[in-house]
Parts: structure tokens; C-alpha cells; sequence
């Protein structure tokens, strides 16, 4: 049985969006305002710069403690490293299988990738484009039997992406954050 603690946890998991890279304050990071807004705390495990197979070894090296929702944000720098590589692809699909297996029958959010300002910054992860995120979006709804996926459809990424023109401003962060709760709320 899951201690009383853990279940008042959002834990969140994946790359630098998770790990609030571009909110100017912890407090304005996606997963910690989703925290806020249910009442818990959040344990946040975002890894800026991370690949889905690093999420995916991370969790299966460090099984987590049950959460009220497991919040899974990964696959961006997959798509700006690989571009339409089908390996790359087919990577991404297995690490998505690995993270969902090892959260189990938890609550898990899986919040698709929205699109960046500008993909041909920041080698080597300027292979991405808004297809190429489509694809890697396409393969989490594939892959994601009894997740929550979740589409950040009140993007725009013309006001919500910081100055680095790949990670979201407190807007951004908001938005997404808004996004998860919705996708609670319609469970």
C-alpha cells in the first residue's frame, strides 16, 4: 500500500521543460503549478538535455514510489537529435514502453511535445521540425495504452518560448500545466 506521503506527490519525469528550464522561478515550472493546483507536492526527476532511453534507464534503475499522477514529458530532444530517422523513432517507442511499464497502473500523464520557434539552433539537436514532432507525438499515442496523453493545444510559440527559442517562458510552463489539469479533469 502506498504511504500517505507519496500519494500526495506529482512526480514528473523527462526533459529540461520538466525541469523547468526557461520559468523564472521553480514555482512557475509546469509540474510544480499541476502540484499546486491538486494540492501536492511535486518530486521533480527532469533531466535537462535528456533522451527518452535516459528517462526509460532512470526509472527502470530507480522504480518510483507510487504518486497521485506520474507526469512523463520526453521525446523533444529525441526528434531535434534524430529528426525522421526511424531508429530513432523505434527508440523512442521502446523507452515509452519502458516508462510506462515501470509506473504500472499509476496515474500517468504523458504530455505530447508542442512545437519550438526554431529547430535549427543548438547542434547536434537541430535535426527537429514540426513534422518530425508530429511523428514523435503520433508514436506516443501508439504507444500509450491506459496513459493519459495529453495535447498542449493552447500553445503558441510565438508568445510562450523563452529568448533560447526552445524552452517554454512562465506562459509556456502555464500552458502546459493547464493542459495536464484539463486532461485530469476530462478523466
Amino acid at each position: 500500500m502506498a504511504s500517505m506521503a507519496s500519494m500526495a506527490e506529482v512526480a514528473a519525469y523527462g526533459h529540461s521543460y520538466v525541469a523547468g528550464d526557461g520559468a523564472s522561478t521553480e514555482h512557475h515550472r509546469f509540474a510544480d503549478l499541476v502540484a499546486a493546483e491538486l494540492g501536492c507536492t511535486a518530486r521533480n526527476h527532469g533531466v535537462g538535455g535528456s533522451l527518452s532511453t535516459k528517462t526509460a534507464a532512470l526509472l527502470r534503475d530507480s522504480p518510483p514510489p507510487p504518486a497521485r499522477v506520474h507526469i512523463v514529458m520526453t521525446g523533444a530532444n529525441d526528434a531535434r537529435l534524430h529528426g525522421h530517422d526511424a531508429r530513432g523513432l523505434d527508440e523512442y517507442a521502446d523507452a515509452l514502453r519502458t516508462i510506462f511499464t515501470v509506473l504500472g497502473s499509476d496515474l500517468i500523464v504523458a504530455v505530447e511535445q508542442p512545437y519550438l520557434a526554431d529547430y535549427s539552433l543548438h547542434a547536434p539537436f537541430d535535426r527537429g521540425s514540426d513534422a518530425a514532432f508530429d511523428d514523435y507525438n503520433r508514436t506516443l499515442r501508439e504507444v500509450a495504452a491506459g496513459v493519459i496523453v495529453c495535447p498542449v493545444t493552447e500553445w503558441d510559440r510565438e508568445t510562450m518560448i523563452a529568448p533560447d527559442t526552445v524552452h517554454p517562458n512562465d506562459l509556456g510552463h502555464r500552458a502546459i500545466a493547464d493542459a495536464v489539469l484539463r486532461s485530469l479533469g476530462n478523466r
